[in-house]
């Protein structure tokens, strides 16, 4: 499966069995924020250095087994979201 069609549940497991390392998540990622970023304006800051040597680190856990909760840390962006008047619906 291509990391397009993954679902974050997909996403999720092929981190944590190894099909998929953060690097190549968070490659995807930056490749593709790069390409549509510049028509939708969504993202305000990129931090690639950041998100890569953070990406590095979920390897390095994942392949060291340092740690249970190898696979599950974030890769951090800033996104521009508009404000609302009131807060969004909650799922019961």
């Amino acid at each position: 499966m291509k990391l397009p069609e993954m679902t974050i549940h997909d996403i999720q497991r092929a981190l944590t069995t190894g099909e998929l390392s953060a690097r190549e998540f968070a490659d995807h990622t930056l490749e593709r924020i790069a390409r549509i970023n510049p028509h939708i304006n969504a993202w305000t800051h990129i931090s690639e250095e950041r998100m890569r040597a953070e990406a590095e680190n979920i390897d390095s856990l994942q392949q060291g087994n340092k740690s249970s909760h190898a696979g599950r840390h974030s890769l951090c962006g800033e996104k521009s979201v508009p404000a609302r008047a009131s807060p969004p619906a909650r799922a019961f």
